[in-house]
């Protein structure tokens, strides 16, 4: 139950992101989690147009469930919409950057 004057959460376990000896230690694999980092970022920019607008470290933990690697991204608080202008643009911006295009 959430309302103005009440913020219900919930504790989920995990490491942070960035944290290499809590991966090591857990068997996680960084490869892993930096493809899961850019298969969900990419989703939201570039397919759904709402994004997590606060991915710090300390927003996003990594945790191994069942033998599976799985992210948990916190602090919902600060989300936006992305134009279909902004995220075209976007894409632009990083076919440039990959191709080495200096013209665009």
């Amino acid at each position: 139950y959430t309302n103005r004057r009440v913020l219900c959460m919930e504790y989920m376990s995990g490491g942070k992101v960035d944290d290499a000896e809590y991966m090591k230690a857990h068997g996680i694999n960084k490869s892993e989690v930096l493809s899961y980092l850019s298969k969900i970022f990419s989703q939201m920019i570039f397919v759904r147009g709402y994004m997590h607008c606060d991915p710090h470290p300390g927003n996003v933990l990594v945790q191994k469930v069942d033998g599976k690697t799985r992210l948990v991204l916190l602090d919902h608080g600060l989300y936006q919409n992305l134009t279909d202008d902004f995220r075209i643009n976007y894409c632009k911006l990083w076919q440039a950057l990959l191709k080495g295009d200096t013209e665009k």
